[in-house]
């Protein structure tokens, strides 16, 4: 070989040589990459909120990320070299080993459920998404529990079965409150008119019992589906407490130890008869757990309802007043506890009880804008907190409340009335009780035949309309065309719906204008005499 030729040969070694030292320099830096990102990636992996894992052709596990531990209470390094079928509920074994069995034939997953055995032995529903490597050998997959989101679901069912109860509820309720106000005006009628201690007597009177019991089951219906129109007004939750004691006493045993206390000066805004209501279920429902005595506790003070509880609910957090009723009675399966609050689910006897008393307080807390907690155990006794709104209490009562002075309804009974009603029924019983408590009275069925009366007389004092009036003209553009007429007339609107928005009657109106059915004949009259005693509305 020339000396010529010996000269290129050598360079080409020469850079075969520096070449290779630059691959392997290359391959040594991505190594060290690859070695410092691994920390990084490991704690990615064992800081997801699911459990990430690789399981072998076997069936075994062969890596876990750490989250498993918090999750399903196994340490990782106890789980590696286990079959994974081994933690899979019984129950859903068969459907877990022929999803395995597609994800090997290279079909992954990315929605299965089943239920995993934590090492406490609870079982956890979980969704899997999982796929086959073969490269790797194995399948790579993660695993998401369910439970919050499952809790979310179900909550959210129930509030949409509980809103198409409400909407079925408040549509019958104008109806059968429009019964309701036949049979007590009736009853009252007939009551008042046979001498008492007579079998005939005490049959209206037995009548005007059941009228009263079916409007109280409406309202309770209405309330836990939140369909029942609320009055809410800032409450002195002492002086409410205080005002309670006495019944709350005497309704317990006298077995029952009853500890009241108010923490500091509170109010909440809440509709003071609803929530004198619930308070009075809690009691009746703690007085039931403890057959052999105890003790029931009442306690309020100001709370704060934050983000994480209201979650979902659409509630605003902020400033509360929690009332907690606690018993030391016989406590709640967890099987019982989960139905608690259902409508008419109860453990009493046929006849001893509605299953509505707690679905009510449930519904009431509800549309108060506030939350209800439950918390019970078999022998522990029952707790259940109430967080409603906080309120500022007003300098001085409200005047809307305050009952009309005595003697009133003789005043102003020389009044004429025109009574504006559509059901028949309603409109002869509505006319009957006013004549009955003295007024002048007149009646139309239809708006149109209102204003035709208005027209043609001039001594027409009061309106009395029912809100939901069939036709053309509904009660509220009934009052509206009666004032272009008769400028600074009275109105007051009668009504056996429970729709807010149905009943709201505008600016011009505060709530006492609106007299809600079932109604009894005294309070029709004093409603009527209040109105037309005060100062006649600006136009």
């Amino acid at each position: 070989m020339n000396r010529s030729a010996a000269v290129p040969q050598a360079m080409v070694s020469l850079r075969r040589g520096r070449s290779a030292k630059l691959e392997l320099a290359a391959l040594r830096a991505t190594q060290a990459r690859l070695e410092a990102a691994f920390p990084s990636y490991q704690a990615m992996v064992d800081h997801s909120h699911d459990v990430i894992c690789t399981i072998g052709p076997d069936g075994l596990f062969t890596q876990v990320s750490r989250r498993v531990a918090e999750v399903w209470g196994y340490d990782a390094e106890e789980l590696v070299g286990r079959p994974c079928m081994a933690l899979v509920h019984p129950a859903d074994r068969a459907a877990t080993l022929a999803m395995h069995v597609q994800i090997r034939r290279g079909r992954p997953t990315a929605s299965f459920q089943n239920r995993v055995l934590t090492k406490s032995g609870l079982a956890i529903p979980v969704m899997w998404s999982a796929a086959w490597s073969r490269r790797h050998g194995a399948i790579f997959a993660v695993a998401r529990d369910m439970r919050e989101s499952l809790a979310a679901q179900e909550k959210q069912r129930q509030a949409q079965k509980m809103e198409a109860v409400g909407r079925l509820t408040s549509g019958l309720a104008h109806d059968f409150n429009n019964l309701l106000t036949i049979i007590v005006g009736g009853a009252e009628a007939l009551a008042e008119s046979l001498a008492p201690g007579s079998e005939a007597h005490d049959l209206a009177q037995l009548t005007l019992e059941a009228g009263r019991r079916g409007a109280d089951l409406v309202e309770s219906l209405l309330t836990f589906s939140r369909g029942q129109p609320l009055d809410p007004r800032p409450i002195d939750v002492r002086a409410l407490l205080s005002g309670l004691e006495p019944l709350i006493r005497g309704a317990l045993d006298g077995r029952i130890e009853v500890d009241i206390a108010a923490r500091g000066a509170i109010a909440c805004l809440a509709d003071r008869a609803q929530l004198e209501s619930a308070i009075l279920n809690l009691v009746i429902n703690a007085r039931d757990a403890m057959p052999g005595g105890g003790r029931l506790t009442i306690r309020a003070r100001a709370a704060e309802l934050g983000p994480g509880r209201l979650a979902g609910t659409g509630k605003t957090p902020g400033p509360c007043v929690r009332l907690s009723v606690s018993d030391t009675g016989e406590g709640m399966v967890p099987e019982t506890l989960e139905r608690a609050m259902e409508p008419f689910f109860t453990t009493k006897g046929v006849g001893e009880g509605s299953g509505l008393g707690l679905a009510t307080v449930h519904g009431f807390v509800n549309q108060s804008g506030g939350w209800l907690r439950l918390r019970s155990s078999p022998g522990r006794g029952t707790r259940v907190d109430l967080f409603l709104p906080a309120a500022s209490l007003p300098a001085a009562p409200l005047s809307a409340n305050s009952p009309p002075r005595i003697g009133l309804v003789r005043e102003v009974a020389s009044r004429t009335v025109l009574v504006v009603e559509d059901d028949a029924g309603t409109r002869a019983s509505l006319v009957r009780s006013l004549a009955a408590a003295g007024f002048r009275v007149l009646e139309s069925d239809s708006g149109a035949g209102a204003l035709e009366l208005l027209g043609a007389r001039d001594d027409i004092d009061l309106l009395v309309i029912e809100l939901v009036l069939q036709g053309a003209m509904n009660g509220r553009q009934l009052a509206d065309h009666a004032h272009l007429l008769r400028p600074g007339l009275r109105v007051l609107f009668t009504t056996g719906h429970t729709d807010d928005e149905v009943v709201r009657v505008g600016r011009a109106y505060s709530p006492d204008h609106v007299l809600r059915k079932p109604y009894r004949r005294a309070e029709l009259a004093a409603k009527v005499a209040m109105i037309l005693d005060r100062r006649p509305p600006t136009p």
